[in-house]
């Protein structure tokens, strides 16, 4: 038997798991502080894309620092009370969406043991019969051929980006091999530009208490907020919801010996800073930021030659750049994961017209471009 929350009143226990009366049962999680206690149960799971964003410290996080005045829907499913699957959810407008994907832009999807818990997974979302949108998953995602099994819905799958990704071969040994002629050109030119200020240096940090963690934590919010950023008012130290995911996050990481702060100094001072999580022999970048004053000598150009070259170091796959591809991404990685938008829309009133107002939009985008060519 299954037993999805939308079967029974919204005003019974949230845990449907505890009335027993089924091996694999679906139920909705509605806080924090629930999702909190699945911890490395959730983790032991698999994604499609297997990055940081999908873990449990992640989606956590999210839910605490994010949520706003959305209403948090994690289904999950438990087989003899263990957890198989999980999709981080929120409802917004209307619709379900995954927590954290518009406020971070990054990759993120559901989680689950086998194609059967994922199969379940999604029956669960589709008796909530609400629109779903679920931005930037894998291209080729077998959550898409559950959405399509489940029925009762018409799923639209349309390309959105790529993730960019510099795989490192174990035989390589330097980091001049892994990049181009027309990089390490630029690179050379960055560090005597630098080196008209002061010598360059970069440091990856691993933080392991909070006093580290608070000092190190200044710089990155200075510096991020010394450019483009700070002037957009997206800088962290500007934008206070996404400021304390990242302060958060960050504490959580660090606990998992899993952060990592990259800090280029030139002539003493700090030039430009990164936040990474290193996870699965992989590092991950999630913010980068430098300094303008230092704009003539390249500060990004340098950092990033100074993660490229701790991946080598210890002997990591790869350096993920996350995000979405663009010009200055593809000088250092040609390699991209694609990226699709998925919406599915339940056979109801409301669902249709969600259906008809996206396909509006759609045909007005297409009219503009039309216009501007």
């Amino acid at each position: 038997m299954l037993l999805t929350k939308a079967a029974v009143p919204w005003s019974w226990s949230r845990h449907v798991r505890d009335q027993k009366v089924s091996a694999v049962e679906v139920t909705v999680l509605k806080s924090a502080g629930e999702v909190a206690s699945l911890g490395d149960a959730w983790n032991r799971l698999t994604a499609d894309f297997d990055a940081p964003t999908a873990r449990h410290d992640w989606v956590c996080t999210a839910i605490e620092q994010l949520a706003g005045s959305g209403e948090v829907v994690v289904v999950c499913v438990f087989d003899a009370g263990d957890l198989v699957a999980a999709a981080p959810l929120i409802r917004r407008r209307g619709h379900l969406e995954l927590i954290g994907q518009a406020e971070l832009g990054e990759p993120g999807g559901f989680v689950y043991r086998d194609a059967a818990s994922l199969h379940r997974l999604v029956t669960g979302i589709a008796a909530l019969r609400s629109p779903l949108v679920l931005d930037d998953i894998v291209a080729g995602s077998p959550v898409v051929k559950a959405l399509r099994d489940v029925g009762g819905s018409r799923v639209v799958v349309r390309a959105s980006s790529a993730c960019p990704s510099l795989e490192i071969p174990s035989e390589v040994d330097e980091v001049g091999v892994v990049l181009s002629a027309s990089l390490r050109s630029d690179l050379r030119r960055a560090q005597r530009r630098a080196g008209e200020f002061g010598a360059p240096s970069f440091e990856m940090h691993t933080p392991t208490s909070p006093e580290q963690l608070n000092s190190l934590w200044s710089d990155v919010l200075r510096v991020e907020a010394a450019g483009w950023k700070g002037r957009s008012g997206t800088a962290l130290r500007h934008d206070a919801a996404v400021g304390a995911f990242f302060a958060a996050y960050s504490r959580r990481a660090m606990e998992r010996k899993e952060l990592r702060l990259g800090v280029l100094d030139i002539a003493g001072t700090t030039a430009a800073v990164m936040v990474a999580a290193e996870w699965d022999a992989r590092l991950w970048l999630l913010k980068i930021g430098f300094d303008e004053r230092y704009a003539a000598a390249s500060p990004g150009l340098l950092l990033l030659e100074g993660a490229v070259a701790h991946v080598l170091g210890r002997n990591l796959r790869s350096l993920e750049f996350l995000g979405s591809a663009a010009p200055w991404t593809r000088r250092w990685t040609q390699v991209e994961r694609p990226l699709v938008t998925v919406r599915s829309y339940p056979y109801t009133a409301r669902g249709l017209a969600a259906l008809g107002a996206a396909a509006l939009r759609s045909a007005l985008k297409s009219s503009r471009r039309g216009e501007r060519r």
